[in-house]
């Protein structure tokens, strides 16, 4: 993936006390280019968040849903940098507690990496560390996304373009 528009490549900051998923993110995010650091103690996170200044924060931790919601607030009080929590939970109820505490997007596990690539790579852009130029095409079942040109690309093989700018 080519450096962001600031010449930096982003920096993701991933916080995760899992053994087997943590370092998969981290080897899913680096295949595309990106600057990632792993954390295994979320209760180092804040310290890390100051030392790695990160574009954006993923959370896969098995905390109790009262520390996950404690560590998100802290975060929150803290920094604006996006948060992107990857949860166990399938209900509504903790889903919605984590968007009040302060997170920016849920993915309820089990995850695709497709799919988290996608997420990470939507997430960077808003966050201004990435311009849509470097995002990779993107074939979501018979479409394919081309997002620096703003185009989809049909099955039966037609263009629609967005041509407001």
């Amino acid at each position: 993936m080519p450096d962001n528009k600031l010449g930096t490549t982003p920096k993701v900051l991933i916080v995760s006390n899992q053994q087997t998923t943590g370092p998969l993110w981290v080897f899913s995010l680096q295949q595309q280019q990106l600057n990632v650091a792993l954390e295994a103690f979320p209760a180092n996170t804040l310290a890390r968040c100051e030392t790695e200044s990160p574009d954006l924060i993923i959370l896969d931790i098995n905390l109790s849903e009262a520390q996950t919601l404690e560590l998100i607030r802290s975060l929150r009080a803290e920094m604006l940098t996006p948060i992107v929590l990857l949860t166990p939970s399938r209900t509504e109820e903790h889903v919605l507690e984590a968007y009040k505490a302060g997170v920016d997007d849920c993915m309820v596990k089990p995850v695709s990496p497709s799919l988290f690539q996608a997420k990470i790579k939507v997430w960077l852009m808003r966050a201004g560390s990435m311009s849509a130029d470097a995002l990779n095409p993107l074939k979501v079942g018979t479409l394919q996304l081309f997002p620096s040109e703003k185009m989809v690309l049909l099955k039966n093989g037609s263009a629609k373009q967005d041509n407001m700018n």
